[in-house]
């Protein structure tokens, strides 16, 4: 690569690039549900039901500008100018973090700026301020959830709904680590590649695990064949109000 275009360097820039073999795909969703409803009396009726969805092809936010976990070792040089000088040893940052991680050392000569830390110079792509994909209609979720809800039809005046959701919504649409597609197999303890697809697929930021809502209607007793229904007066001020909710 042509160093002049260097990390942070005058000019950082950015790189989107289109992996060969990554078609584009419009996005998929599949939805299925089941579940059965039950009158426990005359005007009181529960549903259980089981609802789930699997999306594939969908937008995510891979990039390739991130440092691996391995260099965690190097510690607080990370954040660090590899040509910082630690006052308390006179060495440079770059030199201490080389004692934690021997062999590490400047992606090419040039590379500096305000931003140019140690942990960005052990970047697969330093020479970039980001690495994304230009197609990245690549990625996957699934919603799982069991979905109650109690229905009082109006009894005495009183009506109400209940309705309760116990789910879980997972994907890998959130973000992955940034160095390759595949974890070698020497890390595991079965020795099998991992995909990072396959190991970032995890709950998501919009899993909402526990939903209740609550909400109904009580006809006050006043007014027409009520309370008060044989005074005019009464049933002009007191009559038709009725007092909702909702949680």
């Amino acid at each position: 690569f042509d160093s002049s275009l260097g990390a942070y360097n005058n000019n950082p820039l950015d790189m989107t690039m289109a992996t060969p073999g990554i078609s584009v795909r419009p996005p998929t969703v599949l939805n299925w549900n089941f579940g059965i409803e039950h009158s426990l009396m005359r005007s009181l009726v529960l549903s259980v039901n089981y609802a789930g969805s699997a999306s594939h092809f969908l937008s995510s936010s891979k990039n390739y500008t991130g440092t691996d976990i391995k260099y965690n070792v190097i510690g607080q040089y990370l954040s660090l100018l590899p040509s910082g000088v630690d006052s308390a040893t006179g060495q440079t940052y770059l030199a201490l973090a080389q004692a934690r991680f021997p062999g590490i050392a400047l992606p090419y000569s040039g590379y500096g700026g305000a931003n140019a830390t140690i942990s960005h110079m052990l970047n697969k792509y330093p020479q970039y301020s980001s690495v994304s994909q230009t197609w990245g209609n690549y990625a996957n979720a699934d919603y799982h959830a069991l979905q109650a809800t109690l229905t009082q039809k109006t009894w005495h005046g009183f009506s109400y709904t209940a309705n309760f959701t116990y789910s879980k919504t997972m994907g890998n649409t959130d973000g992955y680590r940034a160095n390759g597609d595949v974890i070698p197999a020497s890390v595991y303890i079965d020795k099998k590649d991992m995909q990072l697809d396959a190991l970032e697929h995890t709950l998501s930021v919009y899993d909402q695990p526990f939903i209740l809502k609550f909400y109904g209607q009580y006809r006050l007793p006043f007014g027409k064949d009520m309370i008060g229904g044989n005074n005019r007066y009464a049933r002009q001020v007191g009559g038709g109000w009725q007092l909702s909710w909702i949680y």
